[in-house]
């Protein structure tokens, strides 16, 4: 089955505004293949019909809430994610749905520690 034109397009597009999103440019060598699979699981969440469910920490979770928690990350939580993801010593399966998953976490851990580092300098 083959994409059509459009669907191309779109994915094209979708990959260029993601790629601004987690500023792809900043990451460079086994960091960059990483960073660009995370490009492209991103685009793909953005580009699937809201109501589609995903599989998050295996729970299935309606994409569009994935897309609004995706909408949040930037290369500061991509770096993470990709600097973690490079640093496992142990086989992984199911790439696509780990990084989804760490993804995911990487938001709610990004804001849980600032919301702690706020508490704390108060």
């Amino acid at each position: 089955m083959s994409m059509s034109m459009s669907g191309v397009r779109s994915l094209e597009k979708m990959l260029m505004l993601v790629g601004e999103q987690i500023e792809i440019g900043c990451f460079s060598g086994e960091e960059r293949s990483v960073a660009e699979d995370i490009r492209m699981i991103i685009a793909e969440i953005y580009l699937l019909p809201n109501n589609a469910m995903v599989r998050i920490d295996g729970a299935d979770i309606p994409c569009g809430l994935v897309a609004q928690v995706y909408s949040r990350l930037d290369g500061t939580h991509v770096r993470a994610v990709t600097e973690r993801f490079l640093l496992i010593d142990y086989p992984i399966r199911h790439k696509k749905a780990y990084i989804r998953t760490a993804l995911y976490n990487r938001v709610f851990e990004q804001e849980s520690a600032e919301a702690n580092d706020f508490r704390s300098s108060v």
